[in-house]
């Protein structure tokens, strides 16, 4: 991150394949300065017709996009954007490495949820959104045993971010407050 020299960063997950127009769709928004960070959305790499896994994660990242990241992104106030693709204003994430890098929860070094926290730093100073058109997808677990610690690790996270992020929606629009 340090040594880039472009304005836009984008992380894709290696796990992750980016629908050929993702890049031009997932920088468009940058060029209103008050946006710091943007959201893609995430889809289901494996065929819904396949495991109830596959096809209840499916449902999941369609409530969670293209419900949720699309309801808080009119407000600017999007909470995650997803480690499998997302933009940000490289200047912002330069500034809040070393916050970033040094966060603790409960008196330990946060191992979980880089994205979310990341998004936290941003959501301080710029309005976060989501891109529907920025689309990716990704593979999900294949197995209820892999699904799981998957779920344990995204609710750790969602512990610790959201105590942090319920400071940054205080001052955020009234609604967004409410719906947080």
């Amino acid at each position: 991150i340090e040594k880039s020299t472009h304005e836009i960063l984008i992380c894709v997950d290696s796990d992750s394949m980016v629908h050929p127009e993702a890049i031009y769709r997932i920088v468009q928004p940058f060029v209103d300065h008050s946006v710091g960070a943007v959201a893609g959305q995430i889809q289901v790499a494996t065929p819904t017709s396949g495991k109830l896994i596959a096809r209840m994660e499916a449902v999941h990242y369609f409530l969670s996009h293209r419900i949720n990241k699309a309801a808080e992104s009119l407000f600017g106030a999007v909470t995650c954007c997803p480690g499998a693709l997302s933009a940000y204003r490289r200047a912002i994430v330069v500034n809040v490495i070393p916050v970033w890098l040094k966060q603790t929860f409960m008196g330990g070094k946060v191992m979980l949820g880089d994205d979310r926290s990341l998004t936290n730093c941003v959501l301080r100073t710029h309005r976060v959104i989501y891109h529907h058109g920025a689309i990716c997808s990704t593979y999900v677990p294949d197995t209820w045993k892999k699904w799981f610690r998957q779920q344990v690790r995204w609710k750790k996270s969602w512990l610790q971010e959201t105590l942090v992020a319920s400071r940054i929606m205080m001052h955020k629009h009234p609604i967004m407050v409410l719906s947080y």
